[in-house]
């Protein structure tokens, strides 16, 4: 954790558009806002045609990133 935050960022400011985790991650990786995607706690999962314009399925799929094993 020590190496964790000597090596990260700090940001002074920051925002976020929900204050629920999950769906924070989920507008990181599509770029869409919450209504929009629609995906929180006790909802089903992330449509799919939503996931295969995610930023890590797109740039898996140019290889930009390792794939998982």
């Amino acid at each position: 954790m020590d190496q964790l935050a000597s090596t990260g960022l700090y940001f002074k400011n920051a925002f976020v558009t929900t204050l629920i985790c999950a769906a924070s991650r989920a507008t990181i990786l599509t770029g869409l806002y919450e209504r929009t995607h629609d995906f929180n706690f006790g909802k089903p999962k992330l449509n799919n045609g939503y996931m295969y314009d995610s930023y890590p399925y797109l740039l898996k799929k140019k290889q930009v990133i390792e794939p998982d094993l």
